[in-house]
């Protein structure tokens, strides 16, 4: 749910941000100068009453300003005395006040959650990933919630700025999960640095929720390694049904690489001709050298086949790759016996050392190191006049900032001529984003499946009211969608089919069965019918949401033929949204058979 945060993650003034972040410093200055002038205050008070000037009693006197004990006698109050006696309880009250605060700031975040918060964000494991996750949840005006371990981390302090309650403690902790509420949460984020604690806090999270109603909580969890993250992928949509919780995989490589394929690679039947296309701001790419062959190149490369398979036979050629890296003959070959069909769609060519003076469509360097990459880029800029550099770094902050040109959503690094061509993409700007993370797996399949719906009844106007975009789609026929999106494990299970990424570039579509195709609408149907009792529906003549009356709200065996036909079509469709979302179907062979 969102919210307006009273504490905004926007710009400061440099005044504010200096007292920020000298805060302390500036109040214990303060301290001495105000003990400064009651001390000189009281020595011409003193002096005033021919008194004899004794320091210690004097800066004794002058530090009970601070707790409003003011004595002058029957002296005169110098101008420095007035200043002391007013300015030093107050710096008294505002630090007594700070620590107070700072004390107790964990029992008022703690119960300002518990009576306010639900359909909230919690983020597990304060990192670099929740920490650009949190700040972008804040701004989009989510309410958040972090559960940090360390409770020295320096991220809790720019986490709070933003706006989030921050917990410390043991995020796999069961009860430190039911203090951030997450069996009242729209979504919790596993971002810890194991991925070990990350899938421990999934399975905890699933035991709580699992006697939830109303919409499902959705689970992300982190997975470091891209091949385990793909495998377990595998496993999201046909782990099981589970109306209360929803899991989803996610790898900032995987993620990156999806993000810069649709922006470079983009290939579609009836694109133009690939030389004339070199005008085009961003032109499909086909002869592409990638400076670094680790996570991220692999899934770029396999990205950028999985388009340009769709137009191979338009064109006729195939896609050239020049790899650069250490050892890199070796990472190739393992490439290729993990991914044999990729040599169908494109030429793999390897070098160790730099990438020479060739120009190619691109560049794509990956570096850790940002002045590295950035060194890289610079010279590859100079020596290729034709050529486009994108340098892949986890942020873009730094040096690469300096250069930035005026638009921050163009990745090119200036406006002239030269350095337009120089585009940086931060690894954890792409994808620790709300927008990135929240259209996962299961979130892609249900648009894909509006999208289908919209397209199969558009001339129907019983069904307006969900015959529009996803952006504008209320949230109620949103949820219908994705609880159909999470039921297809099960149906997939009845007919002995299972789901494998679609790594293996096979042209042939998957088909169902007439008799699979029949079992599995009626099965669908059955669990749209229960669900729709259970929220209340009826069967009625006419359709008519306000009353919940529904005209197909019958077993499947009173369903007229034609409704019958419409849902086993929406099924055979099933295969085609599956490949949208990168997995296809294929069958489980049993016993002997």
């Amino acid at each position: 749910m969102k919210f307006t945060s009273s504490v905004r993650a926007g710009k400061r003034s440099p005044a504010v941000q200096f007292f920020r972040d000298y805060e302390w410093l500036i109040i214990v200055l303060l301290f001495f100068f105000f003990l400064a002038l009651g001390c000189i205050g009281y020595a011409k008070n003193y002096a005033a009453q021919g008194k004899p000037l004794y320091a210690p009693s004097i800066v004794y006197q002058a530090f009970q300003l601070f707790f409003t004990n003011f004595n002058p006698g029957n002296g005169p109050v110098p101008i420095e005395l007035e200043l002391g006696r007013f300015l030093a309880p107050l710096l008294f009250l505002y630090t007594a006040g700070k620590a107070l605060a700072e004390i107790l700031h964990k029992q008022f975040s703690l119960i300002y959650l518990r009576l306010f918060y639900k359909e909230h964000v919690v983020i597990c494991g304060l990192g670099t990933k929740g920490l650009f996750l949190a700040a972008d949840f804040c701004r989009n005006g989510y309410r958040v919630v972090v559960i940090e371990l360390d409770k020295e981390n320096d991220m809790i302090d720019q986490c709070r700025e933003h706006g989030a309650i921050v917990l410390t403690g043991n995020a796999a902790d069961t009860d430190m999960l039911y203090k951030a509420k997450v069996t009242k949460a729209m979504c919790i984020v596993a971002t810890c640095g194991q991925d070990g604690v990350n899938a421990e806090i999934a399975v905890n999270v699933r035991k709580m929720v699992r006697q939830r109603k109303g919409k499902t909580l959705t689970c992300y969890v982190h997975v470091s390694d891209v091949q385990l993250c793909n495998l377990l992928k595998e496993r999201e949509i046909t782990g099981g049904q589970d109306d209360s919780f929803l899991l989803e995989f996610f790898n900032i490589y995987n993620s990156s690489a999806r993000i810069l394929a649709n922006k470079y690679f983009n290939f579609y039947e009836g694109c133009p001709d690939i030389q004339s296309n070199k005008d085009d701001k961003n032109p499909p790419l086909t002869d592409v050298a990638l400076v670094g062959f680790d996570s991220l190149g692999e899934c770029l490369m396999l990205y950028a086949v999985k388009s340009w398979r769709k137009v191979f036979n338009l064109y006729g050629k195939k896609l050239r790759f020049t790899v650069i890296d250490e050892n890199v003959q070796a990472k190739i070959n393992d490439f290729i016996k993990r991914y044999p069909l990729t040599e169908d769609y494109c030429e793999i060519h390897f070098r160790v050392g730099d990438l020479g003076q060739g120009d190619c469509d691109a560049v794509f360097i990956q570096s850790s190191d940002e002045l590295t990459g950035l060194k890289t880029a610079l010279s590859l800029l100079n020596k290729n006049r034709n050529t486009l550099i994108i340098l892949c770094m986890m942020n873009t902050g730094g040096i690469p900032g300096l250069l930035r040109s005026a638009d921050p959503n163009d990745g090119s690094l200036a406006d002239d001529d030269k350095y337009n061509r120089l585009h940086a993409f931060g690894l954890l700007d792409m994808t620790c984003r709300v927008e990135e993370l929240l259209h996962g797996t299961h979130e892609t399949l249900a648009m894909a499946m509006h999208n289908l719906y919209v397209e199969q009844n558009k001339n129907d106007p019983k069904k307006k009211a969900a015959l529009v975009p996803w952006v504008q789609l209320d949230e109620s026929h949103k949820e219908q969608s994705r609880r159909e999106a999470n039921y297809v494990g099960k149906l997939l299970k009845e007919v002995s089919c299972e789901l494998i990424l679609l790594t293996e570039l096979k042209e042939k579509h998957f088909q169902f069965t007439p008799e699979e195709a029949e079992k599995m609408a009626e099965l669908e149907h059955e669990r749209w019918y229960n669900h729709r009792i259970d929220e209340g529906w009826k069967y009625g003549e006419e359709r008519d949401e306000a009353r919940k009356m529904n005209n197909m709200l019958l077993p499947w065996a009173d369903l007229p033929d034609e409704s019958k036909e419409y849902n086993i079509d929406m099924i055979n469709r099933l295969p085609e949204l599956l490949e949208e979302v990168g997995f296809r179907i294929y069958r489980v062979k049993c016993g002997n058979n």
